[in-house]
């Protein structure tokens, strides 16, 4: 009973180790509580008797899985927002419209009402948004190279 108990603490760990920044704390503790579970359970000495190897490769590969879905869901927070309000800001587009100082933008395939933020911008420029006000992007004009 031991045994099973310390394989499902194990995987309690895991899910510990997946929600909160540790640095690696439960996944260890998981793969010592993992191990140590699997070798209560099946005792050499017992009639169901597993072999060592298969206890450490299956362990081995339970680390692995865990360590990747672990490294994809960090990899996944870390990168920038593509939408809503925040994936804007940074986007270029053209102008539609003469921006004096309002008017349209198309920007990320929808066109937008813009203000300009110094000055009028012709229609055709390339515009970049540096923020956002009341659904209004607050754009301003690409210097061409």
């Amino acid at each position: 009973m031991a045994g099973l108990i310390l394989i499902i603490v194990s995987f309690i760990f895991f899910i510990i180790e997946a929600l909160t920044p540790t640095f690696g704390i439960f996944i260890t503790s998981g793969i010592i509580t993992l191990l140590l579970g699997s070798f209560m359970l099946f005792k050499p000495s017992s009639p169901l008797k597993v072999s060592t190897s298969l206890i450490l490769s299956a362990t081995a590969i339970t680390f692995l899985f865990i360590w990747f879905v672990i490294w994809f869901a960090w990899r996944t927070r870390r990168r920038k927002v593509t939408t809503g309000k925040e994936g804007l800001i940074g986007e270029e587009g053209k102008t539609v419209s003469d921006l004096s100082p309002e008017g349209t933008v198309f920007i990320h395939g929808e066109y937008w009402k813009a203000r300009s933020k110094s000055g009028e911008i012709p229609k055709g420029k390339r515009v970049k948004v540096v923020e956002i006000k009341n659904l209004i992007l607050i754009v301003e004009e690409v210097k061409e190279n």
